[in-house]
């Protein structure tokens, strides 16, 4: 699927109508407004722009719920998470995966807020304290 191809989706299944909360926007409500969509929220109209739509929303599940759907009784979930295939040139038997699947939101946040902690473990803060004399108390 394309962002395009999701953004014609939503619009032929729930706009002109079909749903109240969806909105096609004008060129007045966004840039861009041909890969938009609107949501009328309780707190007013919200558009969200199609272009890497796909791509920054696509998360993966954790190995752990992977497993335990993998070992579903249900015979609908079990379809859903068949068992991987084991690669048989991968080492030690795992089953192999491209690096850049593991990718996901959750790892790239995870990096960030690293960086983040360790580059301000690397700093030496200072605090200024603002002084202002209070006449009326002694």
């Amino acid at each position: 699927g394309s962002d395009e191809g999701l953004l014609q989706k939503i619009l032929s299944k729930h706009a002109d109508g079909k749903h109240p909360n969806l909105l096609r926007p004008k060129a007045k409500d966004c840039k861009d407004f041909l890969k938009n969509f609107g949501v009328l929220h309780y707190a007013g109209p919200v558009f969200y722009n199609v272009s890497s739509f796909l791509e920054k929303n696509k998360d993966q599940l954790h190995s752990d719920i992977i497993g335990v759907l993998q070992n579903s009784t249900s015979p609908l979930v079990g379809k859903f998470f068949p068992p991987e295939q084991e690669d048989p040139n991968a080492g030690r038997g795992r089953a192999s995966k491209p690096s850049s699947a593991k990718k996901t939101l959750g790892f790239q946040f995870k990096t960030q807020l690293n960086d983040l902690i360790t580059t301000l473990n690397g700093t030496f803060p200072h605090f200024v304290r603002c002084m202002k004399s209070n006449d009326e108390k002694s």
